[in-house]
């Protein structure tokens, strides 16, 4: 079962893939000042009671956390009901959601070593880095497929920009100002976001070598396979999606103005180690970000020494790692007889059980994941307690 914010673009997406959900409602735990803190307030421990219902009735084996407001009140449910949870951050930096969560999880999962010094010492026992969760199909794209869904052609340099799972206003009016002295030097594919792609409606007519999606899903993959350059925003997801395809980038991270600064940090690892060129929102113009583009591009050797760096990121064994420890908790808590952890298994190790489709359905689409419920089901007439 999976448990989000009622409402949701969640809600929708795994209901059609057939994945039990719940919805709560919740309020965003903001630390400066808003009216709508007002209403939060009430919404919380309305959301901890809907998530302990929910608990109660499908009884989970674990409670898996993914991080976001949505989080909380469904790992306070599980704390209340004795269920064990096992939270995973993302970002280098966790936010506030999961510092509260992670009082109450058996094990932190963290995607980045880096991440340990922003967690009490305390919790030092309860680390295991995983990396972060990649699609398998990202790097099965086929060129032929991206090519046709893209009109364009092979013999010119193809850069994709964009901007996040919900797309972002200033990236989408950056590009369509600069797109016109782009399309001299590349090919350029635009995701804008759904219904932020106002600015496209102004360019000129008939622009060669230039397209634009609102939204893309299972074709992303096919476009992976052609792009040789990307520009995007550094949230986690995404950049785990670069370095698994080994794409040279330019990151523009949120800035603090946006957003907790989650973003700067993660772009600046990715800096420091060579994998990125980071471009600061602030003061960024269309003719710093042509030429940003057009000299990456037009150099090769930074470009290959990108993808070796990026190599350093990836985390190809990612998910069996986060199954794995969910088995185990599930075995040390539960007493099912289970396999015990093997952090570098392929999930085929593990026994057939029926296990919640929570991962394969992760950033399916252009979306986070906050939080989800893993059950692994026991033969309940066999191992009931008498």
């Amino acid at each position: 079962m999976y448990i989000g914010e009622k409402g949701g673009l969640e809600e929708l997406m795994l209901k059609e893939r057939g994945v039990p959900f719940a919805g709560i409602v919740c309020g965003k735990l903001r630390r400066y000042f808003d009216f709508k803190n007002l209403v939060d307030v009430i919404k919380i421990p309305l959301g901890i009671f809907q998530a302990y219902r929910a608990i109660q009735r499908f009884k989970p084996d674990v409670v898996f956390a993914k991080g976001g407001y949505v989080s909380v009140p469904v790992v306070i449910a599980a704390f209340l009901r004795r269920v064990p949870v096992v939270i995973h951050e993302s970002d280098v930096s966790p936010g506030l959601a999961t510092r509260i969560c992670a009082r109450f999880a058996r094990v932190i999962l963290l995607s980045w070593e880096e991440s340990q010094k922003y967690f009490s010492k305390r919790a030092v026992h309860k680390f295991v880095v995983t990396g972060n969760i990649v699609r398998s199909t990202v790097t099965r794209g086929d060129k032929k497929r991206g090519y046709a869904y893209t009109g364009f052609a092979e013999n010119k340099p193809i850069v994709l920009v964009m901007g996040g799972s919900t797309g972002s206003q200033f990236m989408n009016e950056l590009v369509c100002s600069a797109a016109s002295e782009l399309v001299k030097e590349c090919q350029l594919i635009h995701i804008t976001g759904v219904q932020k792609n106002s600015c496209v409606k102004n360019l000129p007519r008939g622009l060669k070598d230039y397209r634009s999606f609102e939204y893309v899903d299972k074709e992303l993959p096919d476009i992976y396979s052609i792009t040789d350059l990307v520009v995007s925003r550094a949230g986690a997801n995404s950049l785990a999606e670069i370095a698994e395809c080994g794409i040279p980038n330019i990151l523009i991270p949120l800035p603090t103005t946006s957003s907790r600064g989650d973003q700067l940090e993660n772009a600046r690892v990715f800096e420091k180690a060579g994998a990125s060129v980071v471009l600061k929102q602030e003061g960024l113009e269309e003719g710093n970000f042509v030429a940003a583009i057009k000299n990456l591009l037009a150099d090769q050797e930074k470009q290959r020494a990108m993808k070796e760096a990026l190599a350093s990121f990836r985390a190809p064994h990612a998910t069996d790692k986060i199954i794995a420890e969910l088995m185990r908790i599930t075995a040390v808590f539960v007493g099912a007889s289970v396999a015990p952890s093997n952090r570098q298994s392929r999930i085929g190790a593990f026994p057939s059980r029926s296990l919640c489709s929570l991962l394969w359905v992760h950033r399916g689409a252009f979306y986070r994941i906050t939080l989800a419920i893993v059950t692994v089901k026991r033969q309940r007439g066999t191992e009931k307690k008498t």
